[in-house]
């Protein structure tokens, strides 16, 4: 569903799609106005992340604060923005792309002062109100060709991903 559409699972009755996907839209909110702490408030404190792109394992509301604060270091301007979120209670999924430019250390490598547009989507878990898990898969091939690390490829089509989910919206 869209954010705030409602479906007909019945499997988690106590939380609906609306609310489901309003913990999520706020912890995107809160990291596109840079505050840890309203974003940190909407993860539970045994919160579980994974990054698949990086293998990654993230255990806890700190480390997933320290980790938030490293992208934000490392990326000041970010903005994100959720081009689909579709709810399955107590699951969300939300499509996101981010623009930004690369300031600061990330994945060891120095900063390049370009501009990345990176899409990716994160499976959270609503459970009281909180996300209680995260699987997370991004663009990293994308990432390192827009820093200059990575060629681009041949026949390369240059569209946005935003122009690309053009033909599957209603």
């Amino acid at each position: 569903m869209l954010w705030g559409a409602r479906s007909t699972n019945q499997s988690c009755p106590s939380m609906s799609d609306a609310s489901s996907t309003a913990v999520v839209r706020r912890l995107f909110d809160a990291l596109n106005d840079h505050d840890l702490d309203r974003a940190a408030s909407q993860l539970d404190r045994s919160y579980r992340g994974v990054d698949a792109t990086r293998s990654a394992l993230t255990v806890g509301r700190e480390a997933a604060e320290r980790e938030m604060q490293a992208g934000l270091t490392a990326f000041p301007t970010l903005t994100l923005s959720v081009e689909r979120c579709v709810a399955d209670p107590p699951e969300v999924s939300a499509f996101w792309c981010m623009d930004a430019v690369h300031e600061g250390v990330f994945l060891d490598i120095p900063p390049t002062h370009k501009s990345v547009a990176v899409s990716g989507m994160g499976l959270f878990t609503i459970r009281d109100g909180r996300i209680v898990r995260g699987v997370h898969l991004w663009d990293l091939a994308g990432f390192l060709r827009a820093v200059e690390l990575l060629p681009d490829l041949p026949n390369g089509n240059s569209d946005s991903v935003t122009s690309l989910l053009a033909p599957f919206d209603p």
